[in-house]
């Protein structure tokens, strides 16, 4: 680390102002974002916000600290916008997979059911996306893990943008439970967070897994199979 290096991040830690560089021209400003997006993911993920460096950050991302300064205007706002983009992608999938939930619970008139294979369609498509985010999104759910355990800064994050798409999701299959296309017996709220953990454990604990069952694979069909298995078998009456 350079001596002006050294000294940024004393001041960081102090909460001093830091004297910005002047700006140079940025040939790939998209990549070069992307880039300390990328990196500041991986700082947060591994030391937590009060933990990361801006100084560590600008050096997995191969980019002068000052710079940082062009694209966000301090740590917090670099450390939401990880946040954001992070879930981005993901929140447009499940707000996708509600829209086709709603247009298929407003299709039926109240005489005719959601067929069995339809419903088994939708439960596939949910499992698909939670994989796909627990495992794509590693370092986010890291990030929010660390957070959640001592500060209100994700708290008010999930509460924000994790919460709304939780509750509509639960407000579709009461709905569909209300006409009898799912077990009455079974609460959607409990159900919902069911899915979540059963999917989610062993991708996050996928070395404990590994210990016990060491051929076990997360994202393979038979576990696929078996999960939407399951969880089909809650839902239908």
């Amino acid at each position: 680390m350079s001596a002006a290096d050294s000294a940024a991040d004393r001041a960081e830690r102090a909460g001093l102002p830091i004297t910005r560089a002047k700006k140079r021209a940025d040939r790939n400003p998209e990549r070069t974002r992307a880039s300390i997006l990328a990196a500041a993911e991986e700082e947060f993920a591994a030391k937590g916000y009060d933990g990361a460096r801006l100084a560590n950050i600008a050096a997995g991302a191969k980019v002068q600290q000052a710079l940082i300064y062009h694209y966000f205007a301090d740590k917090e706002s670099l450390y939401e916008e990880v946040m954001r983009e992070g879930l981005a992608g993901t929140s447009a999938k499940v707000w996708e997979l509600i829209t086709v939930m709603q247009t298929a619970v407003s299709a039926h008139d109240g005489r005719h059911k959601m067929k069995r294979e339809d419903l088994r369609t939708l439960v596939s498509a949910f499992v698909d996306l939670l994989a796909g985010f627990f495992e794509e999104h590693a370092s986010l759910v890291a990030m929010l893990s660390f957070e959640l355990r001592k500060g209100e800064r994700a708290v008010r994050f999930v509460e924000e943008r994790v919460r709304p798409m939780f509750e509509s999701v639960v407000t579709e299959l009461e709905k569909m439970r209300e006409r009898g296309e799912v077990n009455r017996k079974v609460s959607p709220r409990q159900l919902a967070i069911t899915a979540v953990s059963i999917v989610a454990y062993p991708i996050e604990s996928k070395r404990l897994v590994g210990a016990v069952w060491p051929s076990f694979d997360p994202h393979g069909t038979e576990r696929k199979e078996h999960v939407v298995a399951l969880l089909c078998g809650a839902l239908l009456p």
